[in-house]
């Protein structure tokens, strides 16, 4: 008897948020709906696993926050579904909302408060968490504001600028350590803020005055899952 022809293996991505019509070339091999309640659901075929993690990390750099990762068809029986384990972190501010503008009270030339952070839906698994900002619209190419390692897994978020006790404070790219606010050129654009959150699943070991490089390395094949919310900001 000839076993079943399995179907191929699909996968469905979840967003918070909705695509820009400029990113909708990019997914244009993929089923997108973008619905009231103001997520995106993005479903297509898996080709390979690497191309499946190349698209979610297109989607982190575009400053989606992942909302749910699930594969579909494809597997051992028809029935058989698999959760990737990648559902990302949901990352929001009282401050600000996704893509709205950063108050000047966080800014560097104002009061120099990092904003307060919440978060939700990070893994079991977990046993340390880290926080990096970073401006990909700096002229001289990506600028760092905040590396922050060191933090509990059971830490739900940040207050308004603080200074966790037993965290670890890098070293940012105005070359001070902690949190050092927008600082963007007078008369450009609004500059695009990326906070993100990661989850590890092994202590990164981090010490000193890291920098958004030392954290990076540290969360290679750690790295279980990560948040991210954007804040926008002009002079």
């Amino acid at each position: 008897m000839t076993a079943p022809r399995q179907p191929p293996a699909s996968y469905r991505i979840r967003i918070r948020g909705h695509l820009a019509p400029v990113w909708s070339a990019w997914f244009d091999s993929l089923t997108v709906t973008q619905a009231d309640d103001g997520t995106t659901e993005l479903v297509g075929p898996l080709v390979d696993q690497a191309a499946l993690f190349g698209l979610l990390a297109r989607l982190r750099d575009l400053g989606a926050t992942l909302l749910l990762v699930e594969l579909l068809t494809g597997f051992r029986s028809p029935t058989d579904g698999y959760g990737l384990g990648m559902a990302g972190i949901e990352l929001r501010s009282p401050s600000f909302g996704d893509h709205q503008p950063i108050p000047a009270r966080h800014a560097k030339d104002h009061d120099n408060l990092s904003p307060p952070l919440e978060w939700s839906g990070v893994p079991e698994e977990a046993v340390e968490l880290a926080v990096l900002c970073e401006d990909p619209d700096a002229p001289r190419g990506t600028f760092v504001h905040w590396v922050l390692a060191g933090l509990q897994p059971t830490a739900t978020g940040l207050v308004e600028g603080e200074h966790p006790a037993a965290a670890v404070e890098g070293r940012n790219d105005f070359g001070e350590e902690g949190y050092s606010g927008p600082l963007p050129p007078v008369g450009d654009g609004p500059h695009r803020y990326f906070f993100r959150v990661f989850a590890a699943s092994a202590p990164l070991g981090l010490a000193g005055a890291p920098s958004a490089d030392d954290l990076r390395r540290a969360l290679e094949g750690r790295e279980l899952a990560s948040g991210t919310l954007v804040g926008t900001y002009q002079r």
